[in-house]
């Protein structure tokens, strides 16, 4: 975990932001509203980029030239880790989507897409230190992980990750609109992993090594998708963002009135992503407290 970001506070900061912003609307300080749901947004990708995602791209980069990735995919990768590392000190962290960041926001999402688009760096992706580590001394393990991943694997390809969105050009409704539809393909997704796991539980009951393997295959797969989800949200954040910035001072534009009719909704959504988060970054903390054990 980043030492200069606490990240179980800064999540909490983010819901109590939240809480303040339906107490905001609730009583009609709509603009208020508004400045407090784009903090919880802000602090929210703050943590998954620092405390999390940083770390899984330093796993990909370690690991690329054993899996032969190409000199041209390495090169995406590294891009792609400079620009997550550019917000890694909270101190000095200026608002992600403030003037030029929008841009990088955008760069920072399209080179991600294009990173996980190449299967080997997927399969870096879902594969921890630990199940490596199981696998190269075990090899039921290994095989009864290949199985279920295969499984899982179609399941997780009908989440539409390259369907890129353009929130700069549309309204509030159809932003709500898109995000509820990436929320409930992740929840099917999600479902489905869970019923595959289920079924090759019952399968495998009582066989110690194949009932690791099913569960570690679970908790891996559960966690890219909770990656790929969240880091959706960088579209969401820089559409608040510009409806922040034009309502931050005395003297500047009204707030749209499609953004503060679907406030509400904003905030069921951002309320989603940072219990994915939490998710994310307490395994991310089990996996380095396993691994202080084994060492």
């Amino acid at each position: 975990m980043s030492k200069d970001l606490d990240a179980h506070a800064w999540l909490k900061y983010a819901e109590e932001d939240l809480d303040v912003a339906e107490l905001l609307l609730k009583s009609g300080f709509h603009r208020h509203a508004l400045f407090w749901v784009e903090q919880a947004s802000e602090k929210t990708l703050k943590v998954y980029l620092i405390a999390y995602y940083v770390k899984e791209l330093d796993n990909i980069l370690n690991r690329c030239k054993d899996l032969g990735i190409s000199d041209e995919d390495i090169k995406t990768l590294e891009e792609l880790r400079n620009k997550v590392n550019e917000f890694r000190n909270p101190k000095t962290f200026r608002h992600i989507c403030e003037g030029k960041g929008i841009k990088k926001v955008n760069e920072l999402f399209y080179t991600y897409l294009k990173a996980i688009s190449h299967p080997l760096i997927r399969r870096v992706l879902i594969v921890s230190s630990d199940i490596r580590r199981k696998m190269s001394v075990n090899n039921r393990y290994e095989k009864v992980f290949r199985e279920v991943e295969k499984q899982i694997g179609e399941a997780i390809k009908s989440i539409q990750i390259s369907s890129v969105l353009r929130c700069e050009e549309h309204n509030a409704f159809y932003i709500v609109q898109k995000f509820q539809g990436i929320e409930g393909r992740a929840g099917s997704v999600r479902g489905a992993i869970l019923n595959i796991v289920q079924e090759e539980q019952r399968k495998y009951k009582g066989d110690k090594i194949a009932e690791q393997a099913v569960l570690d295959c679970r908790h891996a797969y559960l966690a890219f998708l909770d990656s790929i989800t969240a880091m959706l949200y960088l579209e969401l954040h820089a559409y608040l963002c510009q409806c922040f910035e034009i309502t931050r001072y005395p003297g500047g534009r009204e707030s749209p009135k499609d953004v503060l009719k679907d406030l509400p909704q904003i905030i069921v959504l951002l309320r989603k992503n940072l219990e994915r988060v939490k998710r994310l970054v307490e395994q991310y903390r089990q996996e380095v407290s396993e691994t202080l054990k084994i060492s």
